[in-house]
């Protein structure tokens, strides 16, 4: 409820921002730096010194319940992770503070701004855009703790160019150090992350699945993104503590109690395929046929070979969800109008994902 009054010229033109780092503590070079632009700016056009771990910065957001929360944003990766419930870009807000990392063995770097990266507004909100977005097809889980009030995310995605070590295609986890936050995370190498880039999936791949928390309580763990799997692709949520597997779909949920803790211990992700060794489909009837496209009328169609029920999802290119329908029979002709552009089509069937790109013109 307070105006604030700037006198002078607004910022322009380049603007470099040097950062430092100096050893002997768990949060050395991290630097906390600001848009210097009384607009956003898109992280992903950023050039950074190689000395500063270029892709991953941090900020802290308030959630709403009052609580101060990190969120991340890696750019190699095209994602972020929120910790304040709101939805995590590449554009940084006018004044916005946040951190970068100079990478341990550097003392310096430098962060470059230009005018290049200054936008009137978050360009993600806005869906009418004359020219289509990038289509992101890398394979992306995102897992989402909550205790009821407040929650914490982590995001495991598959690239080509990634290592399965620590890099630029991973974000190191921040930790809220708040008993009234659950935290998640995975581990590359030895480094917490809240982005693990991982380079490819391979079949029964196990992944430990980092969880904190500083108080007593009833937790779930749920997938909130599943995107670009192969149908044969199931994922498990295992709890070792228990003795229990639960496969994850988008938007099922896995309930449990746990005292204060923090371990990498109780939990996994298992990434399994039905495909046998000898590379051939499994031919049994959790297999299905499945053809999406659009006809002669600019429908999109979905057809799948057997009777079981499910689901159909059209989202956008930048994976917003348009529109929810249950199949109908084996084939199921969306009769709705849809402006021109790129969507995304998912056939869900008995927890299972069936993607395809569909260009509408």
């Amino acid at each position: 409820d307070t105006t604030i009054t700037f006198t002078g010229p607004l910022n322009t033109g380049d603007k470099t921002i040097p950062v430092t780092r100096h050893d002997g503590n768990e949060k050395s070079g991290y630097n906390l730096i600001g848009n210097p632009y009384p607009s956003f700016v898109n992280w992903d056009d950023a050039t950074v010194s190689a000395s500063v771990l270029p892709t991953s910065i941090w900020m802290r957001s308030c959630t709403t319940g009052g609580v101060m929360a990190f969120d991340t944003y890696n750019s190699a990766m095209h994602t972020g992770v929120s910790g304040s419930g709101k939805t995590v870009t590449q554009y940084i807000g006018p004044l916005q503070a946040f951190w970068v990392k100079v990478t341990s063995g550097n003392t310096t770097g430098l962060v470059n701004f230009t005018n290049g990266m200054c936008y009137p507004s978050d360009q993600t909100v806005v869906t009418n855009r004359l020219k289509a977005p990038e289509i992101i097809t890398q394979q992306v889980l995102r897992l989402q703790v909550s205790n009821g009030t407040n929650s914490d995310e982590t995001v495991i995605a598959f690239n080509s160019n990634a290592s399965d070590g620590f890099d630029n295609y991973d974000s190191p986890k921040m930790s809220n150090d708040n008993v009234a936050i659950p935290e998640i995370y995975t581990l590359a190498g030895s480094e917490k992350v809240a982005v693990n880039g991982l380079k490819s999936l391979s079949t029964n791949q196990r992944l430990p699945l980092g969880f904190t928390t500083g108080e007593s309580n009833t937790f779930t763990i749920m997938s909130t993104e599943i995107k670009n799997f192969d149908a044969n692709t199931k994922i498990i949520l295992e709890d070792s503590l228990l003795n229990k597997e639960q496969e994850l779909t988008e938007g099922t949920a896995y309930s449990f109690t746990s005292e204060a803790v923090t371990t990498t211990s109780r939990f996994s992700i298992i990434f399994k395929s039905d495909k046998i060794a000898t590379g051939i489909e499994n031919n049994s009837t959790d297999n299905l046929s499945v053809t999406i496209y659009k006809n002669a009328s600019g429908q999109i169609t979905v057809h799948h070979d057997g009777i079981r029920e499910g689901t159909i999802t059209v989202c956008n290119a930048i994976g917003q969800k348009l529109f929810i329908t249950p199949t109908k029979g084996t084939s199921t002709v969306i009769n709705r109008t849809f402006y021109p552009g790129v969507y995304i089509v998912i056939l869900n069937i008995e927890g299972r994902n069936m993607t395809k790109k569909i260009i509408i013109n």
